[in-house]
């Protein structure tokens, strides 16, 4: 077995694996549940707001519109990443349109629908009061040192001669509303980043999710959710939305204990999609003359490691490498301390994979030395293949012994490419799932999170390809060598919408790989 042959193996193997996935992210498993008991959140919560009422704080990352009905939170603009290459609009991810709300609230229940005044607001902290029934009810905002958080902290005056009974909440809620059938799996609860990563990409997560002490990340899948989920009483934790490369997430007081609920409705009659995801705190009864007071924070960017790791224990883990999380999360690390130096992810993946080969040279060579044997024994194999060619038995028994005799791994030349296999899957998922490089730039490929927009990548990688295959030592009868010149054409045609960080480290890796060849041809010729 030739490298060549182990590459269309490789190729073949790519396919079948998005295939799947792909299948897996449309049929996901749903285990029907009990519908959830949820605390009723007023319909003004989710009415469009208007614009000129809004209030509004900024630091270096984040902006911060406040809607005076209900103190919710109704927009966060991202500084420092946009929406498109053209860096023109800043990605929102609280946010409304014409036919979709996402908010963030918080506070106490029966103020949803308040008319909260003014009380103080400047750009770095906001303070709104509103009153009913002798009650007083204060919200105020202002931002964390951590980048991308807010601090909200809810107060309750009771100046009434009667105690009252109060409880906590923390909520996203989104509306969608579509001329058009809306299923579970296609919402989302706020505007639709494009997607550009292909016909073959393989899609990232995008829904709830929740943490635990005995499960520190849970997903949460809107489909889920629709069919009804269980009460899950979580002490501290955090909830989040996610969608690709960001998310939002509520985090608790770390010693309060909450109840997770879902609430999902679909109107009879039109196709409106209201989703809830929200926090209920135990009931707490505040006497006459008496306050009391919760805080907790809103975490609203990019899915940032060192970030995300100070604000709550787990909610890193949403940066979501799939199944070979550990080999991607030290891919990354490598990438990210080689970008530290060089200030380029193109830069960062070429050397990556030259690091690569140099770990697995040893086992290229012997790989190289295992081919070379191979096609020096072909024609005793085909010696054999026609002297018992009517006994498989002994056919297959000759031809081990021969092996045994010359020390020969048949397999010997697969190895390499099976271990390479792991990493371009590992990769893979780095590409789509670090924001670090979402619109990184290299030479004249704008975004190496997506394909190659000229193609150019997936033209010379096929060529690549072809000059190893004539380079590679073969054991292959001339119509095999045929059959597998169909190599290049495929991984021409896969990667030609694969994410072009992925198709410059297969090109690295094929250059890589030819010039060993060529090295190792010239030592053992």
């Amino acid at each position: 077995m030739t490298n060549i042959k182990g590459m269309l193996y490789l190729a073949l193997g790519m396919l079948g694996l998005v295939i799947i996935q792909l299948w897996y992210q449309q049929h996901p498993t749903i285990t029907p549940q009990p519908a959830t008991s949820h605390a009723a959140v007023h319909k003004e919560a989710l009415d469009i707001v208007d614009p000129s009422r809004l209030v509004s704080m900024e630091n270096d990352y984040l902006k911060v519109d406040i809607d005076p009905v209900g103190a919710k939170i109704v927009q966060t603009a991202i500084k420092g990443y946009f929406k498109t290459i053209k860096k023109v609009n800043l990605v929102t991810l609280l946010s409304q349109g014409k036919d979709y709300q996402y908010y963030a609230l918080s506070g106490y229940q029966g103020d949803e629908a308040l008319v909260f005044s003014i009380d103080h607001a400047d750009k770095h902290a906001i303070v709104l009061s509103a009153a009913k029934n002798n009650i007083k009810y204060i919200k105020q905002f202002t931002f964390s040192e951590t980048p991308y958080t807010v601090i909200q902290s809810n107060t309750v005056e009771n100046n009434s001669f009667d105690p009252i009974k109060l409880r906590p909440y923390i909520a996203f809620l989104s509306m969608h509303e579509s001329d058009e059938a809306l299923p579970a799996k296609s919402f989302h609860p706020g505007e639709i980043q494009p997607a550009t990563g292909g016909w073959f990409s393989i899609p990232t997560y995008s829904g709830a999710s929740y943490y635990t002490e005995s499960k520190p990340y849970t997903k949460l899948p809107y489909t889920k959710i629709e069919t009804g989920t269980s009460p899950v009483k979580i002490t501290g934790g955090w909830f989040a939305l996610q969608q690709r490369y960001f998310l939002n997430a509520w985090v608790p007081s770390p010693s309060s204990t909450n109840t997770l609920q879902t609430h999902w409705q679909n109107d009879v009659g039109d196709d409106l999609r209201k989703m809830i995801l929200q926090m209920i705190g135990p009931e707490i009864l505040v006497d006459a003359d008496k306050q009391v007071q919760t805080q907790q924070t809103l975490y609203s960017g990019p899915e940032l490691e060192n970030v995300l790791h100070q604000i709550a224990p787990g909610l890193d883990l949403t940066i979501d490498y799939g199944w070979l999380w550990l080999l991607s999360h030290w891919l990354f690390w490598i990438m990210d301390k080689i970008d530290l130096i060089v200030h380029n992810w193109g830069i960062s993946i070429i050397l990556v994979t030259a690091l690569i080969k140099l770990v697995f040279y040893k086992m290229s060579e012997k790989a190289f030395v295992s081919g070379l044997r191979m096609k020096k024994i072909q024609p005793r194999i085909q010696q054999i293949q026609e002297q018992f060619k009517d006994d498989p038995a002994s056919k297959n028994k000759a031809i081990l012994e021969l092996y045994q005799k010359e020390k020969i791994n048949p397999v010997g030349g697969c190895l390499p490419l099976l271990i390479q296999f792991p990493f371009l899957i590992a990769l893979y998922w780095v590409l789509i799932e670090s924001v670090q490089l979402r619109q990184a730039a290299f030479l004249w490929i704008p975004d190496l999170s997506s394909y190659d927009p000229f193609y150019i990548l997936p033209v010379i990688l096929g060529l690549g390809m072809y000059f190893q295959q004539k380079m590679t030592p073969t054991a292959l009868d001339p119509a095999q060598e045929q059959a597998m010149m169909v190599v290049p054409f495929l991984m021409t045609f896969l990667f030609s919408r694969f994410p072009a960080g992925l198709a410059l480290y297969m090109l690295t890796n094929a250059f890589l790989t030819a010039l060993q060849q060529w090295y190792l041809a010239r030592k053992y010729k």
